[in-house]
């Protein structure tokens, strides 16, 4: 099992991929804890989406609960976990924020719905509050304001990702969707996973695409240049998914055919943009 997650999760660090391009400007020791925290929570959070049975997804969350149980006592089995380099007290603390991480997850294989925008905003909130808590604070970003900021900006950044790789997040129990939107163009959770074409859903995800590019562009105003420089992390995978969005757009938002991608070299210029110039 750890030979197969870790050539997936290599994968997300390949030069050229969006997390290479957000930390690309990082410390390299925080880099390094980055990247490591960053790739274990998206095996966590995509392994509902990966399983064609819950109780294979609810297995493959409870082995990582052991394995995080097993890092705080220096047992580690999977080259993520063994990779880690932090203090005892540094390493108890990240340890149980991922347990309740994967312990929330494994809630989400049973399948939920949300009845408007901010109920699913609330839902990413409380998956991701604790974990982007520790993560801004690698970068020295301490005031509670500021965190708020980032973990709004991050929840805008899992919605949006939620559309971008909808042709997988479509498979997954819980769909960052809500039931008025989805009931004003018709559609429901179970018609989206049968959709055939990005046709059948094209009114539904211009919208989608417009409300959460909006919520992408209000949320990256509020932040101050100099914390768009210090959350550079968060901010280059926001703008990296704003330039996205708008292909997805001029692609009449054929998503399930399509993997939507920028050039590497236009990452490498967000990345250097907001580095520079926040």
């Amino acid at each position: 099992m750890s030979s197969a997650i870790a050539n997936k999760v290599g994968a997300q660090f390949k030069e050229g991929s969006d997390l290479y391009y957000a930390a690309l400007y990082l410390n390299k020791e925080i880099r390094s804890q980055a990247c490591s925290i960053e790739m274990l929570r998206r095996e966590v959070s995509h392994i509902p989406e990966s399983c064609s049975e819950p109780d294979i997804a609810r297995a493959k969350l409870a082995w990582w609960i052991e394995e995080f149980k097993r890092t705080k006592e220096r047992l580690s089995r999977h080259p993520l976990t063994k990779a880690l380099t932090l203090n005892e007290l540094s390493r108890a603390h990240l340890m149980d924020v991922l347990i309740a991480l994967t312990a929330d997850t494994f809630e989400d294989v049973t399948a939920k719905s949300f009845f408007d925008r901010s109920a699913v905003t609330k839902h990413l909130r409380h998956l991701n509050s604790d974990l982007v808590t520790l993560m801004a604070q690698l970068f020295e970003i301490y005031s509670c304001d500021d965190i708020d900021l980032i973990l709004n900006l991050t929840c805008a950044i899992e919605r949006s990702n939620a559309i971008i790789g909808l042709r997988d997040h479509r498979n997954s129990p819980t769909l960052y969707f809500c039931e008025l939107d989805m009931g004003a163009c018709g559609l429901t959770p179970q018609s989206i996973r049968s959709s055939r074409s990005s046709s059948q859903l094209e009114r539904f995800l211009e919208s989608q695409i417009t409300i959460v590019k909006s919520d992408l562009i209000s949320t990256l105003s509020q932040l101050s240049r100099n914390l768009r420089k210090r959350g550079k992390f968060f901010a280059t995978q926001a703008e990296i998914n704003l330039q996205v969005l708008d292909l997805a757009l001029k692609k009449n938002c054929c998503i399930l055919e399509n993997r939507m991608e920028l050039l590497p070299i236009r990452k490498l210029w967000l990345a250097w943009k907001v580095k520079n110039w926040g």
